[in-house]
């Protein structure tokens, strides 16, 4: 006996759901460069020295397995010491970090030229090197802001950013790196220490970030502050937080892709299994056929189109950061209107969707 057509025709519509990708989650604005810092001094000669490759290499080695790090590197063939570091947010994973750190150090010399010290700041990370005994300056001195345009979110709004802050401030020197995030109503925002800073100067830092940010952009909705040892960011979303907050929120999404595949992927094994079974019962030597096979089809057809509509209740409701509750749940069991039409034709030569159709949702 071959097997049904209207049942090939569902098996490859379920394969269809199974092989198709999840969205890549782009990193693209990990890499952005947020500001540079040059020396207008160069080495001699207008090449940069060996000690500059073997530094990198030293950064780029620890970049996977920590935030922070800084070294320095010196050769016999050169008087010249070079001191160097990396900082990664501290919500990014290591191949994140170590991906920006690489980006950020391949962009000294884009950017710099020779200069005897650079710093590339890219959204997720900061790379930097400087010759010994390069002049240093306060760890609270301010070296970019940026601020967004436009007004916040009503006569309310400073206030709202305000208790963001404060939250921040409260917490930022509690571990993790000096990283800290934090939501309140509509507003985001986020600091970032120097991974060797003290909880007390990593607080200090970001306070005085605090106090840049509010002078230096106002209501604006949006806005970042670089000190020399640490930077905060606010964000406010009219429409809601994204899930995660912001770019962060892409370690989320891969998770949720993951878990989305592998859910897709084991109930497509378990309709094959169910579809196994059936095609083995025997009976007097043939196998069953007629009221037995479509049944067996109507049951396998009534849980792919639930399964379909709970993955899209899923995708749509839990895994889209701003669901309005009760609309997106009903809604997305339209996308299945496909599958249970296919399931209607089997069960009963239907050829419209009617309240006969699984009401998962």
């Amino acid at each position: 006996m071959g097997i049904p057509r209207a049942l090939l025709l569902l098996l490859l519509h379920v394969a269809v759901v199974v092989v198709l990708p999840p969205l890549p989650v782009s990193s693209a604005d990990l890499y952005a460069l947020v500001y540079k810092g040059c020396s207008n001094q160069s080495f001699p000669g207008g090449a940069v020295p060996p000690t500059i490759a073997a530094l990198s290499s030293t950064l780029s080695s620890q970049s996977t397995s920590a935030k922070f790090y800084k070294t320095s590197s010196s050769s016999s063939a050169s008087s010249t010491s070079v001191f160097g570091l990396f900082q990664c947010r501290g919500d990014l994973s290591g191949s994140d970090c170590a991906a920006c750190v690489s980006r950020a150090m391949s962009s000294w010399s884009e950017v710099c030229g020779a200069s005897v010290a650079a710093r590339v700041q890219l959204t997720g990370c900061l790379a930097l090197y400087e010759i010994s005994g390069f002049p240093q300056v306060s760890g609270t001195q301010m070296l970019f802001k940026t601020c967004g345009t436009g007004g916040g979110g009503g006569t309310d709004f400073e206030m709202r950013r305000d208790t963001a802050f404060a939250q921040m401030e409260a917490n930022v020197g509690g571990g993790n790196g000096g990283f800290y995030a934090t939501s309140y109503q509509q507003v985001y925002a986020m600091a970032q220490c120097e991974g060797d800073l003290s909880s007390a100067d990593c607080g200090q830092c970001v306070t005085q970030a605090v106090q840049h940010v509010e002078v230096e952009c106002g209501g604006a909705p949006s806005g970042q502050v670089y000190l020399e040892k640490c930077y905060i960011s606010y964000s406010y979303y009219p429409h809601g937080i994204p899930h995660g907050g912001g770019i962060g929120g892409q370690q989320t999404a891969k998770t949720v892709a993951i878990v989305l595949g592998g859910a897709v992927g084991l109930g497509f094994v378990v309709i094959c299994l169910l579809f196994a079974r059936s095609l083995v019962k025997k009976k007097d030597g043939e196998l069953v056929e007629s009221h037995g096979t479509r049944s067996t089809i109507s049951s396998i057809g009534y849980s792919i189109c639930s399964y379909h509509c709970f993955l899209f209740w899923i995708i749509d409701g839990h895994a889209r950061s701003n669901w309005t509750k009760g609309i997106g749940a009903c809604g997305s069991c339209g996308r299945s209107k496909n599958l249970c039409l296919i399931w209607l034709v089997i069960k009963d030569g239907s050829n419209s969707l009617t309240s006969s159709c699984p009401a998962v949702c």
